[in-house]
């Protein structure tokens, strides 16, 4: 694998997200794709006119799209969220991509104390993951009707 490149997520890229991250699971979940595709591109549109939510994109050299970390800051503490592209699973690039994502977040968000990462119970490879850059099991949460565990890392000392 070449070196991966780091970049802030601008418009274009909403349509690569849907077809390399999201498609898989809207055609699992849902009948209609076509209104559930216009929904997710209208969803990132507005996400990213938000100055509190920060999205990194990850390629290879040859401009491929592997991941993309999304950060959702709220005062002190900004959620985090990482999604691999399922054609680069399983190829030891996670832990990469967060460690140069984290950096880049710290560098750029000096006010931020805590990162958050809510993750699923049975998501093994996240708990791993996250719990291997620090992250600390906190407790439990329910967003949208959904069970998760939160991870927490401290990311400045006082």
């Amino acid at each position: 694998m070449s070196e991966l490149k780091i970049r802030n997520m601008e418009k274009k890229d909403i349509e690569i997200i849907y077809k390399h991250i999201h498609h898989g699971y809207v055609s699992k979940y849902f009948k209609d794709e076509e209104t559930q595709r216009v929904y997710h591109n209208e969803k990132y549109e507005m996400l990213l006119s938000v100055k509190n939510n920060i999205f990194h994109i990850f390629e290879d050299n040859s401009g491929n799209f592997i991941a993309f970390v999304s950060y959702k800051i709220d005062r002190t503490t900004s959620e985090i969220a990482i999604f691999l592209n399922k054609e680069f699973r399983e190829k030891k690039l996670s832990k990469l991509i967060l460690e140069k994502s984290i950096n880049k977040f710290k560098n750029e968000n000096k006010n931020i104390t805590y990162l958050e990462a809510y993750i699923l119970e049975e998501n093994i490879a996240s708990k791993k993951l996250f719990s291997s850059f620090s992250f600390k099991n906190i407790g439990k949460s329910k967003k949208e009707e959904i069970d998760y565990l939160i991870y927490r890392k401290k990311l400045f000392d006082e």
